[in-house]
């Protein structure tokens, strides 16, 4: 009871306020909210122009950036996932060396999606621009978002892994890994095509995206 007559009392305060008071109040809450990096996201035009959503699929480049944390460098390696949706893929990670060759003593990092104006071209996580544009499936032609993960790993230990190679056995030591997730930042997929599905759910994806007017020229 005591909980709720605070809470009463301080909606009372609220109100009592002029409503400039009141405005400025939810404005400063409001920003405090959506705080956004300038520097984290996704950027075209040679990352020129930070962009809020995919809205055309013939850019000339697509950037991928996060700002730098500490624990970046505090890594033994770090790796990327990007999700269209559901589906992750991955390109494979740095070494804390070449993370750190590349962005030791910047405030942020920088990878290139699609650089070339080759519209078939597959990005290094292995995805087309035709696959951000199409889908066979209704439900994700609006609200559908392409997310970006970033993950710290760690070095925890050693196992040993035995394999038959030319009927020998072989015995191999690989480090184990601990994997956490330090980063996450998103962009929504508008205006995408949907493809009717074939035999076994395949859909026969056009290999390059359809073009809707000028693509952030």
């Amino acid at each position: 009871m005591k909980r709720k007559s605070i809470l009463f009392s301080m909606m009372l305060i609220l109100l009592a306020l002029p409503l400039n008071a009141q405005i400025e109040i939810e404005q400063e809450t409001s920003s405090e909210q959506e705080t956004e990096s300038a520097t984290q996201g996704f950027f075209v035009k040679g990352g020129s122009q930070k962009i809020d959503a995919l809205e055309c699929y013939t850019f000339k480049d697509l950037i991928l950036s996060f700002d730098l944390k500490e624990e970046h460098f505090n890594c033994d390696g770090i790796d990327i996932e990007i999700f269209v949706g559901k589906k992750m893929y991955n390109k494979g990670g740095l070494r804390q060396e070449e993370f750190t060759a590349l962005f030791g003593g910047k405030k942020y990092a920088y990878f290139k999606v699609f650089s070339s104006e080759d519209m078939k071209e597959r990005s290094k996580w292995g995805f087309t621009r035709s696959l951000l544009q199409h889908t066979n499936i209704k439900r994700d032609l609006d609200g559908t978002k392409m997310v970006v993960k970033v993950f710290c790993g760690k070095i925890t230990g050693e196992e040993e892994i035995s394999e038959v190679i030319s009927d020998k056995v072989v015995t191999r030591k690989k480090k184990i890994w601990k994997w956490d997730e330090s980063t996450a930042f998103s962009i929504e997929l508008k205006n995408r095509i949907y493809i009717k599905p074939l035999k076994f759910m395949v859909s026969d994806y056009p290999k390059e995206p359809v073009a809707t007017g000028d693509c952030y020229e």
